[in-house]
């Protein structure tokens, strides 16, 4: 999450309020929500979509999702990826603790058909080298991506399918002056992107 954020973003806050300590946790999509409603961490950096009712939420910024396909395969060559194009083809994607698997889910059956699954992982970088090695459809967000000229990136033709980050803490938390600095300093740096 902190690389779509930008860890620069960070930085610059501990820099700003040096007399604010971040203690920053690294959780998996689902993990995070459940550290937020258990008081573990003030607030989190939560995909939709989630429980309204148990949080509230910010919107921070949105990115595209795409199908990384390996430059010999028959899809390789399309401008957008359009899910039905993906029935029967060896999917690889984030776990189930990923929003990005659940979301994908929901889209294929909403085109009437189960996804093959083929691998699972929590590691973007695994699920962009496999792409490349032409083990399957990665599906993924750009920024985690190095360049090559092995697979190419296709962006879904479905304007939905996104990774929407979104601030979020417990529903009536009272947010102290601190936190809120930092919520605001987060929303002005990520309104622009």
């Amino acid at each position: 999450m902190l690389n779509a954020l930008s860890i620069d973003i960070i930085n610059e806050f501990r820099n700003l309020y040096p007399d604010i300590v971040l203690d920053i946790k690294e959780y998996t999509d689902f993990k995070c929500e459940e550290a937020v409603l258990n008081n573990r961490v003030d607030l989190g950096f939560a995909i939709s979509y989630f429980d309204e009712s148990l949080f509230n939420y910010e919107f921070v910024k949105s990115e595209r999702l795409y199908a990384i396909v390996n430059k010999y395969h028959h899809l390789c060559n399309l401008k957008e990826m359009k899910f039905e194009y993906l029935k029967g083809e060896k999917i690889i994607i984030n776990s189930n603790h990923s929003k990005v698997r659940h979301n994908f889910l929901i889209k294929c059956l909403e085109n009437k058909f189960d996804p093959n699954i083929y691998i699972e992982s929590d590691e973007m970088i695994l699920i962009h080298d496999l792409s490349k090695r032409n083990e399957g459809i990665g599906i993924s967000i750009d920024f985690a991506h190095t360049p090559t000229c092995k697979i190419s990136y296709i962006p879904f033709q479905d304007p939905t399918f996104t990774w929407n980050i979104n601030i979020i803490t417990k529903k009536n938390k009272i947010i102290d002056s601190n936190l809120q600095s930092f919520i605001d300093y987060i929303l002005e740096k990520t309104k622009t992107n």
